[in-house]
């Protein structure tokens, strides 16, 4: 995947500023080659929580993880947003694929690539409807939907292109 060397620039920051805490993954290094540009960060052994999860190609849950394990889940990726929330970042992509899960079964936030200061009033619009602005509000609530993602072992809208499932919610559709 191609990224633009503002976006290189963005992640590197955020993961700089934000990877030093147990549900974040750590950053541990970059390249800045004339031909790539390349994100080092720590392995983490079981990968995605979506993958743990279910398999986007599939209605079924992949594995079946007790309630409690769940929750610890849920607790590990708060513990995430609030750090980049402290540090005064907005991730704006939490999502069970944005997050990955260690040896120990703990999660860490990854994935900031969109992420940005919060001193930067960040909009967006959605095809014909009205422009939104990505805030700790509009973090919270993805991160509604990753606690459904992780309870229920799939995802909300499966069948609908993530703008439009979002433009639905918005007008209180669902």
């Amino acid at each position: 995947m191609d990224i633009s060397r503002a976006e290189f620039d963005h992640e590197v920051l955020a993961m700089t500023m934000l990877s030093h805490h147990p549900h974040v993954v750590d950053f541990l290094g970059a390249c800045d080659d004339a031909s790539e540009l390349s994100i080092v960060m720590e392995y983490v052994a079981n990968g995605s929580l979506q993958s743990l999860l279910y398999d986007s190609a599939k209605p079924q849950p992949r594995y079946y993880y007790s309630t409690y394990m769940k929750t610890l889940f849920a607790r590990d990726a708060a513990h995430g947003i609030l750090n980049i929330h402290q540090g005064h970042f907005v991730h704006r992509d939490i999502a069970a694929r944005n997050c990955l899960v260690d040896d120990t079964f703990h999660v860490k936030v990854c994935d900031f690539g969109l992420s940005r200061p919060m001193d930067r009033m960040m909009v967006r619009t959605y095809g014909r409807y009205l422009p939104h602005v990505f805030s700790t509000a509009s973090d919270t609530y993805m991160f509604g939907v990753l606690l459904f993602e992780i309870m229920m072992g799939k995802e909300p809208f499966p069948l609908l292109p993530p703008h439009e499932a979002a433009a639905l919610v918005l007008e209180g559709l669902f």
